[in-house]
């Protein structure tokens, strides 16, 4: 309840979960049981409370769905391991010849080459039910909201529309996120998933913000171009995100330089789709490799100017979704200078970065009258005359000025 309040506070609506189900490896993604909570993080009851308790402070709960691969115990392959060819579930897997081999390398398709990950064959009707049955379980049971498809791109098409089919009949609302890294429009023609995690955007923010390889038009072509690719519904449902678990922590990526943290998680939280913090980012934990990036959580760390700084990010997203669910308009993209607009008839906001070492003044056209305007994430006084407002800013520095009523 005490970590409830933590993202109560900080004003998070969603948690997505990595697998919590029984697993051998402390990554938990070589599933042993479906249908079984992992002692690491407790019993059945203490995910049913957990749940409860989110959906009593309106957060939703998103489940990580593994089910390209499972891991060596699961009861299928463990019983192929056993009695090979004579298994009853010799077709739950791709095994091209008998006996199976595990070492020096597999003779069994795999997750990664990786021996532990056995990929199961999805084509297969029974691997199929039992899957979606695994789905609908969780869903129907524990009342979960949402889940994260890992390596969905691997998986076959009629087993995410079986999927979805089953999932929305179970619960209209229940939101499905695919793991693809690339090119999703097949996978988001309606019929499959709803949203993908948007690594696109990732690197593009890595590129701009973290390394500076980008200049700002270099950065907007790149966003530009991710913004047509998908239909505006899909946009908006896109699962942003600087950092996960599978990559370095973007503060490390950034040289440590909390500044460029910052930009990139304004660009983040005022972005078209569904921003998504991994979690610790608000506190700056830092880290290259798996390890480290994955380390635990410091719920006992205080909450500094970092965590204030994404609460209100976070603020102004929900004060303004008018605004975040409009228009995206580029002002200005001019080596590190980069000014862009989310607009809708009631409201318009503007965002000014400079994303590099030099200070620089800037202005922009508006239709606030005349006057001088507070920036409510960086606290700068914009000043407005004659229908252009002025700023000045320094290093690594942004600025957010709010227009309400806007109509054109």
């Amino acid at each position: 309840a005490q970590n409830i309040d933590y993202l109560k506070t900080l004003g998070i609506n969603c948690i997505y979960l990595n697998p919590i189900f029984r697993a051998n490896s402390w990554h938990k993604y070589d599933t042993i049981d479906y249908r079984g909570i992992d002692p690491c993080f407790g019993t059945k009851e203490d995910f049913e409370r957990l749940v409860d308790i989110c959906h009593q402070n309106g957060i939703r709960i998103m489940l990580d769905a593994v089910f390209n691969h499972c891991g060596p115990d699961f009861f299928a392959f463990h019983d192929v391991l056993k009695k090979g060819k004579d298994s009853r579930y010799r077709d739950w897997f791709y095994i091209p010849n008998f006996p199976i081999v595990q070492k020096p390398a597999p003779n069994y398709e795999c997750f990664a080459y990786v021996e532990n990950m056995p990929k199961l064959n999805t084509g297969n009707p029974e691997v199929r039910r039992y899957l979606i049955d695994t789905a609908l379980y969780w869903t129907e049971t524990f009342h979960v909201d949402a889940w994260r498809l890992d390596v969905a791109n691997e998986i076959d098409f009629e087993f995410w529309r079986s999927f979805r089919k089953a999932l929305k009949a179970a619960n209209p609302d229940i939101f499905i996120v695919g793991e693809i890294w690339d090119d999703a429009r097949a996978f988001l023609q309606g019929d499959q998933m709803d949203s993908v995690m948007n690594y696109n955007l990732y690197y593009a923010c890595l590129d701009f913000f973290a390394k500076g390889e980008l200049t700002a038009k270099g950065f907007d072509e790149r966003i530009h171009y991710l913004l047509i690719r998908y239909k505006r519904n899909i946009q908006q449902a896109q699962m942003n995100l600087i950092d996960s678990h599978d990559v370095p922590r973007f503060l490390t990526s950034a040289g440590g330089d909390v500044r460029k943290l910052k930009l990139a998680a304004l660009f983040l939280l005022t972005h078209v789709g569904a921003p998504s913090i991994y979690y610790g980012d608000e506190k700056g934990l830092s880290g290259w490799e798996e390890i480290d990036y994955r380390q635990p959580m410091n719920w006992e760390q205080p909450e500094g100017e970092l965590f204030k700084y994404y609460q209100r990010l976070i603020a102004l997203r929900s004060e303004n979704m008018n605004a975040m669910l409009g228009d995206f308009e580029t002002i200005q993209a001019d080596e590190g200078l980069y000014i862009y607009k989310r607009k809708s008839k009631a409201s318009c906001v503007t965002i000014a970065i400079n994303n590099s070492e030099t200070p620089c003044e800037s202005s922009f056209a508006v239709s606030a009258n005349d006057g001088i305007y507070k920036d409510p994430v960086n606290e700068h006084s914009i000043s407005v005359r004659s229908g252009l407002a002025y700023l000045t800013l320094s290093a690594f520095d942004a600025a957010v000025m709010i227009e309400k009523g806007v109509v054109s």
